[in-house]
């Protein structure tokens, strides 16, 4: 940026102000640090999204009625997502963004591992759903809410599938936080204050909502048997991001432009000895770039 001649400097993307190439390592981090939440914010969304459609799209089809209300699809996408959405965006920026593969300009926001794991947590929470909608009553010995006379009133049996619902969406924000394949999905996550802060707030809330807002959010409040159910419905959320990072992805990519690539995606997740040897000879270059700045300087 302070040598370079002018017509280098209009034809390039990028430009280093300190002619310092140690400010390449700070650029590539901070440039993958605002691509990765993006992706993180938009799988999220779009998986509480095709859920709420479907499930309401199912609802009206088969039993007449939306399982959600009106009132909770709008706890869920105006409070929930927005809050989660900002803990997603508040993830502190490290060295383990350069270990992984650079994102060419052409390629598509969704991956292959992002679209691998829309469609099958869409699945899974549809199923859950759908098991509470239709056989809910028998296993968990609540009243069918699906008769004429019980019609947009308030049942423990609505209320538990609105809260698995939500509880599944709080479990999914934590697997949201790595998209890559990575196995360890609690990397770190302490150094964030405000992604767990605001995660515990609203399972609170949550947990007020459901037991006091029956007024309000159309709630009965759940005894602690259901509570426990519930809990194994969100929780297994997690286990079930696990099962997919083990399906292999194999598709075929068009890039626009170009002819269509074969893109092999092979997973991210490297060993503890890679890793650290990886950021060993990062380190490495830096020191040799450094140096070789100290030299010329002189």
């Amino acid at each position: 940026g302070i040598q370079g001649i002018d017509a280098v400097k209009q034809a390039s993307d990028i430009i280093l102000l300190d002619d310092n190439f140690n400010s390449i390592f700070d650029a590539v981090i901070w440039g993958r640090s605002i691509y990765d939440p993006i992706t993180k914010i938009f799988q999220f969304k779009l998986i509480v999204n095709f859920v709420t459609l479907l499930c309401v799209f199912i609802g009206a089809c088969i039993v007449k009625e939306s399982p959600l209300r009106i009132v909770q699809m709008f706890w869920i996408h105006l409070i929930i997502v927005t809050l989660a959405s900002l803990t997603l965006a508040s993830e502190v920026s490290t060295e383990d963004l350069l270990i992984r593969k650079p994102n060419g300009h052409r390629r598509s926001l969704i991956s292959s591992t992002m679209m691998k794991n829309i469609i099958c947590h869409v699945f899974y929470q549809l199923t859950v759903i759908a098991f509470i909608l239709f056989a809910g009553p028998k296993v968990f010995d609540i009243d069918d809410d699906r008769s004429i006379d019980s019609r947009f009133k308030p049942s423990k049996h609505s209320t538990m599938i609105f809260n698995v619902f939500v509880l599944m969406t709080l479990f999914n924000e934590i697997n949201c936080r790595k998209i890559h394949g990575e196995k360890n999905i609690f990397h770190k996550i302490f150094t964030n204050s405000t992604f767990y802060g605001i995660w515990i707030v609203l399972f609170i809330v949550q947990i007020i909502i459901v037991q006091y807002g029956s007024f309000v959010f159309s709630c009965v409040a759940l005894t602690f048997k259901q509570w426990i159910w519930c809990l194994v419905f969100g929780v297994s959320i997690l286990l079930w991001q696990q099962v997919i990072n083990l399906i292999p992805i194999t598709c075929h990519i068009p890039i626009l432009g170009t002819n269509d690539v074969d893109e092999t995606v092979l997973p991210v997740a490297l060993d503890s000895k890679e890793q650290s040897r990886l950021k060993a000879s990062l380190t490495q270059d830096k020191t040799l770039v450094a140096s070789n700045n100290m030299s010329s300087n002189a």
